[in-house]
């Protein structure tokens, strides 16, 4: 990922934007502050499945506003993490 070190985000990976799901604020948080501090212009943070995926619905009609990578904590209450990503991958590309 980075060519420069930690905290140098490629050219080319700038304009991505991410979707941090964790259910520990203060964790979230963190790694949101560390992937905009890397040089990603667009890091969002949601605390459960259900936002993360009305989130990522919110963004989907519209392809340069959608996420592309998503950050998920395996181990949330409710729907996990691999249960929201069984779910964002029915989804339509």
């Amino acid at each position: 990922m980075a060519s420069g070190g930690f905290g140098m985000v490629d050219e080319h990976l700038r304009g991505k934007r991410i979707l941090v799901v964790d259910d520990e604020r203060e964790l979230a948080d963190m790694v949101a502050a560390i992937l905009h501090g890397a040089g990603f212009a667009c890091v969002d943070v949601v605390h459960a499945g259900a936002e993360a995926l009305a989130a990522i619905d919110s963004r989907a009609a519209s392809p340069e506003r959608a996420y592309q990578l998503l950050v998920l904590d395996v181990m949330m209450p409710g729907m996990d993490g691999f249960d929201l990503l069984a779910r964002v991958r029915e989804r339509p590309a």
